[in-house]
């Protein structure tokens, strides 16, 4: 159960940054000639959060007004949560129903009404799924008969996604209906092994993510609204241990962003609707390594993505490590 509670924080980056991408997937398919608006950056740290070696601000989710959602770490390697929304204004909460010995929240969704949805560990190192309102209030929740649940995305109905783990060792999906029943589902392969982590859910209630398979490669997964599942590779990626394609969330029209690596290097993707990949890079990184070491540059892991598409992503300083 160990490798299967804290897939969604992948690595704890040291800088969030916030990539505006208009124009970063897919072909024109107007066939016109007008040029595509220019890419901007707008970076910001949550006051309070630790800037050090390793530590600092991960926005993990945007919704289509702009707000944003994320993990954050305190001068003490303390994680919390925190919502920013458009105008700028940075909130940090704490799950009130985490009991003492358990791990802080891990922020993965919000929707348009400010909901947002994560998980937290527990002091016996269960993960548990939660929903923030926008107005604060929390409510907790685990699939039936589950050895840990992580809920990865909302949409604007309210349905949640996400992944748990049974008492056997294998990972599913599940949806979560506003009146709180549970769909569950598995992987193209079912095995202690191969276990599917499904990142977001979009207003049609298709989902995206990802599963490891037997050699510890990743693979992007889709799953549409009649349950067919979809494999995908992006263009670019390695089928070792630790390489492949890590798919997250997927946006109203189909379109899907996350990274790719290989040969020890990552770097972010969109994934259009009719299956062409677009692979880039934030300006000023580097080639990313996996390894910790003096020589490593940045890494960086596109996060999330809204209707136009705009996608929030993280990167490390030159200065940083990675914990992954």
């Amino acid at each position: 159960m160990s490798s299967g509670k804290r897939w969604i924080f992948t690595c704890l980056l040291a800088t969030a940054v916030l990539l505006v991408a208009d124009g970063c997937g897919g072909s024109n398919s107007g066939g016109g000639t007008q040029p595509l608006p220019p890419i901007t950056y707008t970076t910001f740290d949550v006051p309070g959060a630790a800037t050090t070696n390793g530590l600092g601000t991960v926005p993990l989710a945007i919704n289509a007004a702009g707000d944003i959602a994320g993990t954050y770490s305190d001068t003490s390697d303390h994680g919390h949560g925190f919502v920013r929304t458009a105008a700028g204004v940075l909130t940090p909460f704490d799950d009130p129903n985490q009991l003492p010995g358990g791990s802080n929240p891990v922020v993965a969704g919000i929707n348009a009404s400010g909901t947002i949805v994560g998980a937290f560990l527990d002091q016996n190192n269960v993960a548990h799924g939660f929903l923030r309102s926008q107005g604060g209030g929390f409510t907790n929740f685990d699939v039936p008969n589950s050895a840990g649940t992580v809920a990865t995305g909302i949409n604007d109905a309210g349905t949640a996604s996400g992944t748990f783990i049974d008492f056997g060792g294998t990972g599913h999906g599940f949806l979560r209906a506003t009146d709180g029943t549970f769909t569950t589902f598995n992987a193209p392969v079912t095995s202690v092994l191969v276990y599917p982590l499904f990142f977001r859910i979009n207003a049609s209630g298709e989902l995206s993510g990802l599963f490891r398979d037997a050699s510890s490669a990743t693979h992007g997964l889709l799953r549409d609204t009649n349950g067919t599942l979809t494999q995908f590779d992006a263009t670019g990626a390695g089928g070792g241990a630790n390489e492949g394609t890590n798919a997250l969330p997927i946006n109203a029209s189909g379109a899907i962003v996350g990274s790719v690596s290989a040969g020890g290097t990552t770097h972010s993707f969109l994934r259009a609707t009719d299956g062409t990949f677009t692979v880039f890079d934030p300006p000023g990184a580097g080639l990313p390594s996996r390894t910790l070491s003096p020589s490593m540059t940045v890494e960086q892991l596109s996060v999330s993505i809204t209707p136009t598409p705009e996608a929030a992503a993280t990167f490390a300083t030159p200065t940083a490590r990675s914990r992954c």
